[in-house]
């Protein structure tokens, strides 16, 4: 059973004694609550003992105490409020926990600084031992770049959907993975209710895409990759009423302009990743009022350019991905009218040096990368005269 804190420990905890005993009656309760204040030892250890062991019926009025008692009846509420947490479980554990947790609302007074502390302590506890059978059944913790830790159930996990309730215990995990494992789409069942998730990535599992619905009840969702996922253009639809979602990664998938129907409702999309998908310029055309939208990868597409025309007045598109893409001369004039671009990505393309002439009154440019292309060196020389301010990579 988990130790709260250690400081939780020290406090010489009463032994639980009768824990199954009868409920205690509401005068009983008030009188053991007013002899934890009581100027006799052994009248506050017996009351302490009583109320120990009297049930869930002593929760609340053991809350008020900590709060609105003297010093020595708040500290001994609080005290017994621990060992009837310690205990776990929806009886009476989890509402002790739960009044802790309320009590710690109230920093300016001890017992809510020192609940504070307990509750602390007693989520470091649950989570390491929740991240230990996590590791035990072939998941992995992992820290991401900022800092963030990752859940991930990948190719290894052998603990099938019941052990994905694991996750479940986890209520404030912001990143989670499933990619590579061999969990399908009942799998995202389990993970109703975890609202502070803000990270998903379900890429090359073997979840299809057809319970996507169940995704809609992480409100706090921010990223989605499905990439490299066998899903079609339909398995999007209640995608597209995740409203809140500011990345979304297709990377990967089979999906066409048809999945761009659903993507479009996306107000608050920043990122959006096509690579490889079966986006047509007809499918650009509908994502023409994602105002918020900066980043737009969509190499190794079949688009040949026109359809950037439509995206002319999206404010904040400033990074634009094509690499390995075919720009046909009609999409190169339409690439001419994005004019906001901080960044080009125009690797394994037919570039060449009248090409990036169109470039030249780019005056927000930054960076272009221009690897695998025919541009020559006098080409970027003379886009780097007109734009002295840009980096060039060739």
């Amino acid at each position: 059973m988990i130790r709260l804190l250690a400081t939780v420990t020290a406090m010489a905890l009463i032994p639980a004694t009768a824990i199954g005993a009868d409920a205690a009656s509401a005068d009983s309760i008030r009188q053991w609550i007013e002899d934890l204040d009581d100027d006799r030892f052994d009248v506050r250890e017996q009351a302490s003992e009583n109320l120990t062991a009297a049930g869930k019926e002593v929760i609340a009025p053991l809350q008020a105490a900590a709060l609105g008692g003297s010093m020595e009846a708040g500290f001994r509420a609080l005290r017994i409020l621990v060992r009837l947490a310690e205990r776990e479980g929806p009886a009476i554990g989890d509402p002790a926990m739960e009044a802790l947790k309320e009590i710690a609302k109230v920093p300016e007074r001890a017992a809510g600084r020192r609940a504070a502390s307990i509750v602390d302590g007693w989520k470091k506890a649950r989570q390491a031992k929740i991240y230990a059978q996590i590791r035990e059944l072939g998941g992995s913790i992992l820290q991401q770049s900022d800092g963030v830790t990752m859940v991930k159930l990948g190719s290894d996990w052998k603990g099938g959907h019941r052990g994905v309730d694991l996750v479940q215990q986890l209520p404030e995990l912001r990143s989670l993975s499933f990619e590579q494992s061999t969990l399908d789409d009942d799998a995202l069942k389990r993970l109703e209710g975890l609202t502070n998730l803000n990270r998903l990535y379900l890429g090359e599992s073997k979840i299809q895409g057809k319970k996507f619905a169940l995704l809609k009840s992480l409100t706090g969702l921010d990223y989605l990759s499905l990439k490299d996922m066998k899903i079609d253009d339909e398995a999007l639809e209640p995608v597209g009423e995740m409203t809140h979602l500011a990345h979304l990664g297709l990377d990967g998938t089979p999906v066409g302009d048809a999945a761009m129907a659903h993507v479009k409702k996306l107000v608050k999309l920043q990122r959006l990743w096509l690579s490889g998908t079966n986006v047509t310029d007809a499918g650009l055309a509908q994502l023409k009022d994602l105002k918020e939208l900066n980043r737009l990868e969509v190499p190794e597409t079949k688009i040949d350019g026109t359809g950037l025309a439509h995206l002319k007045d999206l404010p904040k598109l400033t990074y634009l991905v094509l690499n390995d893409v075919k720009l046909s001369d009609a999409g190169w004039q339409a690439l001419a009218t994005l004019a906001r671009l901080e960044t080009i990505e125009l690797k394994n393309t037919s570039t060449t040096d009248a090409d990036l002439l169109r470039l030249h009154n780019f005056e927000s440019l930054k960076r272009v990368y221009l690897s695998g292309t025919q541009v020559t060196d006098e080409g970027v020389a003379a886009l780097k005269k007109a734009l002295p301010r840009c980096s060039v990579s060739k």
